[in-house]
């Protein structure tokens, strides 16, 4: 298969063998006799004759050459690429929204804690801490009385 893609890659120009066993079996020690056989095989595939050819071409102390108009065949199906890749993106699309809902729908069945907000400064955290002694003298700074009133006196 590897001597008729490459004879393919260059249509109508002869392949040399040694480019053929260079390139097909990488700088391996073959028989001599090895492209010979798999020209052989090519021909009895394709149903072609050495003395009139119609696919290969022998071109003797030289090489080999595909004699037929090579080309590319564009979508073996006629059916237009859009055509084909639709269905796989809508199919994605459809599991992507469906991933996210059941994201969604899982975090909203946990169980919450709601907390209600306090209205008076003696409630809040750490009301007895640095922070709360600073607000507490910006306050002061501001006419409001000490710290007795925020008992009181809700912010």
């Amino acid at each position: 298969m590897d001597v008729l893609v490459l004879l393919a890659l260059s249509p109508r120009l002869t392949v040399p063998r040694e480019v053929l066993l260079e390139k097909v079996w990488n700088g391996r020690l073959v028989e001599e006799g090895s492209v010979a056989r798999c020209i052989a095989e090519i021909r009895a595939v394709l149903e072609d004759d050495a003395r009139e050819p119609r696919f290969v071409e022998t071109i003797p102390r030289r090489g080999y050459r595909l004699i037929v108009p090579v080309s590319g065949t564009g979508g073996s199906s006629g059916i237009p690429l859009w055509r084909i890749q639709f269905p796989f993106f809508a199919l994605s699309v459809f599991l992507a929204a469906g991933l996210i809902f059941l994201g969604r729908r899982r975090r909203s069945g946990e169980k919450r804690t709601v907390t209600a907000r306090p209205t008076h400064q003696r409630d809040w955290p750490g009301s007895g801490s640095r922070a709360m002694d600073r607000l507490l003298r910006v306050r002061r700074g501001l006419g409001v009385r000490g710290r007795q009133d925020h008992q009181t006196d809700p912010w």
